[in-house]
């Protein structure tokens, strides 16, 4: 990423399929400027540092021993775990290479060895670069820089070598004002390519001053150019060349021979290059710690951004679920409305048929009625014309049947018959008169069964003396008299048989026990036998109701009433002496 072209290498993976949900860590390696992302499983405060390490080794080929890894600005030991470091999701750490262990100790302190990956890069010429460590130690701040320079056979500069050798000896006894301006040391080395012993120079050191404080110091005593090995001057010669083309781009035009005969002159002006130099390194080193920041900042928000990318990712892909989910649900309740609404349209269809189904048959139930009623009446009608008619033929007979006596007997006196011809005469027409009321008799009451049962009851209320008129209820065509205190007498018409019943209850609750139930229907048998101790009444068992009822009936269409109503007081008197005697059998 850090590039341009994107690489992820995936670290450590412990995730698996139905397991916890993975993390992750960032390292921003300063060795070759990638970005590594560690993928894990489980909680990143148990994450070692140590295994940490291990899996960054078999991806940019650093031993542990080689690698530092630090986290906000604090360096991180192996045996730290990431709670003890603070690390969390998506933390972004910093890698980078120190020198092996053998030269992380100089003077007895703990060192922590940071290289600035950006310095590998070679110039545009093929020459390598300076490539400087930084070396933090808990005791004093010391710079330490490595110079590789390339072959190259040069003069001797005695004089040119005197000078800078005397003013590193001299500017290493300045503190430095910057703790951002970078150390300038050398290391020269020289190897013969044929193969002849390398020639190796003491390492020299030297602290530059500040470029805003002036150089205070005695002017250097000359020392002699044979005290100066003349491969140390071309190199010193060939480090402040390739120095002044890599950051100023201007070429060198420096005459060996003039800076001999310069001599101080050239001394002034290394001493103002170098400071030039020491103020534009200060000021590259606080722009590369910026731009540092800069790309950690960057390298967090990518992280979060392609954290919040796939997390946005997958709410669009819920949401398209969603939606199309919502549009499968309206579309399953469209249908399921739809067909509600034919069903409803159906059984409105069918209730409306059955409506007028009913409507029409309630019609004709009421036309058939109408016609029942309408034909009932027209019968009654002739039925009492017929009644009327054949009353006025009775009554013109009898009329007849007297003019005709009285005419015989007119006719005997005139014609003067003997007087046993008058009396054969006389009993002939009294046996007539008599048959012909016999017959009359016999002859069923014309009229309706409500006339004639109100006349039955008015004989019953006449022998039973009871202070008001009977009448029949109209809904159950029964009349309730009272004859005494525990017993009723119940007058039932029977509109089919044209009969009408006397009825008493005798017993409301039949004897659980079988045996004496059994008596007590022997009891009322032996009673019952030819009518004579129930005033020709008989005697009823109902297992339903649990009722015994004593009761006596009469046809009203032929002159039954008046019997009934005549027989009436003493079939009560009757059923009074059976209340009694089967409440004294039942007690005893």
């Amino acid at each position: 990423m850090d590039s341009g072209a994107e690489r992820c290498n995936k670290m450590y993976d412990d995730a698996d399929a139905g397991g916890e949900p993975t993390r992750c860590l960032y390292v921003l390696s300063d060795v070759d400027g990638y970005k590594y992302k560690l993928v894990l499983q489980g909680a990143v405060q148990q994450l070692p540092v140590k295994r940490i390490k291990k899996y960054l080794q078999m991806a940019t080929g650093l031993l542990p021993p080689q690698q530092l890894l630090s986290f906000n600005g604090v360096a991180l030991q192996d045996d730290f775990i990431g709670e003890e470091a603070g690390l969390f999701d998506g933390a972004i750490l910093r890698l980078q290479q120190v020198a092996p262990s053998a030269n992380q100790h100089r003077s007895g302190g703990s060192a922590c060895e940071l290289e600035d990956s950006s310095d590998s890069v070679r110039g545009s010429a093929g020459r390598p670069l300076q490539r400087t460590t930084r070396r933090f130690t808990s005791s004093s701040y010391e710079p330490v820089g490595l110079t590789v320079v390339p072959q190259q056979k040069l003069s001797p500069v005695a004089g040119n070598v005197q000078l800078l050798t005397t003013t590193t000896t001299a500017a290493s006894s300045v503190p430095p004002t910057s703790t951002h301006s970078p150390p300038i040391q050398s290391q020269c080395e020289e190897s013969e390519p044929d193969g002849r012993q390398d020639v190796r120079v003491s390492r020299s050191r030297f602290r530059a001053l500040p470029y805003t404080q002036p150089f205070s110091g005695a002017p250097p005593s000359p020392l002699p150019a044979a005290a100066v090995p003349p491969t140390y001057a071309s190199e010193l010669q060939s480090s402040v060349e390739h120095s002044r083309r890599h950051h100023d781009q201007v070429p060198l035009t420096v005459n060996l021979e003039s800076v001999k005969e310069v001599g101080h002159s050239y001394y002034d002006d290394a001493q103002g290059y170098r400071r030039d130099m020491e103020a534009k390194v200060a000021a590259l080193s606080l722009e590369n710690v910026r731009l540092r920041e800069q790309l950690q900042a960057v390298a967090r928000q990518a992280a979060v951004s392609n954290t919040d990318w796939r997390q946005g990712e997958e709410i669009e892909r819920l949401k398209t679920a969603l939606t199309a989910a919502k549009q499968s649900l309206a579309e399953a309740a469209e249908t399921a409305a739809q067909r509600w609404r034919t069903k409803e349209e159906e059984l409105v269809k069918e209730l409306d048929l059955l409506r007028e189904e009913r409507r029409r048959l309630q019609e004709d139930s009421a036309a058939q009625e109408t016609r029942l009623h309408e034909l009932l009446h027209s019968m009654e009608g002739e039925i009492r014309s017929l009644k009327y008619e054949l009353r006025d033929r009775d009554e013109a007979l009898q009329s007849t049947r007297q003019a005709l006596a009285g005419l015989q007997s007119q006719l005997n006196q005139r014609e003067g018959e003997s007087p046993q011809r008058n009396g054969r005469l006389q009993r002939s027409l009294q046996e007539e008169a008599s048959r012909t009321h016999s017959i009359a008799a016999l002859r069923p009451l014309s009229g309706s069964i409500d006339v004639l049962a109100e006349e039955a009851l008015s004989g019953l209320a006449y022998f039973l003396l009871t202070p008001a008129p009977l009448q029949l209820d109209p809904t159950n065509d029964t009349c309730v008299v009272s004859v005494s205190e525990k017993l009723n007498l119940l007058v039932t018409l029977d509109r089919e048989t044209e009969h009408l019943y006397l009825y008493v209850v005798l017993l409301s609750e039949l004897p659980t026990s079988p045996v004496q139930r059994m008596r007590v229907y022997e009891l009322l048998l032996q009673g019952a036998l030819l009518g004579k101790d129930m005033a020709g009444g008989g005697v009823g068992l109902s297992t339903e109701s649990n009722l015994i009822l004593m009761s006596t009936s009469a046809d009203l269409r032929h002159r039954g009433a008046l019997a009934l109503a005549a027989n009436a007081p003493s079939f009560v008197e009757s059923a009074k002496a059976w209340e009694e005697h089967l409440e004294a059998f039942l007690s005893n």
